[in-house]
């Protein structure tokens, strides 16, 4: 905590909080905690934490845990409530899919649906809602998909020498290669 506290005291960090409050194209702060495992696994030596302030939105690490705050407005005032102004976020060190997927399906969805059916938007009649709710399902599924997605290394086939001056034989007489034109008697082959 102490590392935290003493980057939030830093000139940069309390540069980019003014900017945070009240420049409108600033729309959220960034707060990474970056920990960094011992080398040795069973070292009893406590993992290395540092903090980084930032307000560019992007993807760090999975080592990371960020804590986003997200303006609601243009800038804040410090005549409301903070909390009706701010809105957090957090990602935490598990797959950057796992997190956007839990936060998708267990609060975003859950908060629409409940929203649009007390507000009787779904009654109404209104064309947007299904469309949506479809929307919401198929990034939903998608993120599912993109958890699964399993990167396949290419494959790099050799081929045996006598097929492939077999085929070339049988591209420059333009014709397609045949049963005859490889050596069966041949155990390497």
């Amino acid at each position: 905590m102490l590392l935290l506290q003493k980057e939030l005291k830093s000139p940069p960090v309390y540069g980019m909080i003014e900017k945070f409050i009240g420049e409108p194209q600033v729309h959220a702060i960034l707060d990474n905690r970056h920990t960094k495992d011992s080398e040795d696994p069973e070292s009893d030596i406590p993992p290395e934490i540092s903090y980084a302030i930032t307000l560019d939105i992007q993807y760090v690490s999975n080592k990371v845990m960020t804590v986003a705050f997200i303006k609601r407005g243009t800038h804040i005032e410090s005549t409301k409530q903070l909390t009706r102004q701010i809105q957090t976020m957090h990602l935490s060190q598990e797959s950057t899919y796992e997190s956007l997927h839990a936060l998708i399906s267990s609060a975003i969805i859950p908060i629409f649906n409940s929203f649009v059916t007390k507000s009787g938007k779904l009654d109404d009649g209104d064309k947007m809602v299904p469309s949506i709710k479809k929307n919401f399902a198929e990034l939903e599924t998608g993120l599912v998909h993109l958890q699964q997605n399993i990167d396949i290394p290419e494959i790099n086939l050799v081929i045996h020498p006598q097929i492939l001056a077999a085929i070339k034989k049988a591209e420059r007489e333009k014709s397609k290669p045949k049963a005859q034109d490889f050596d069966v008697e041949d155990s390497t082959l």
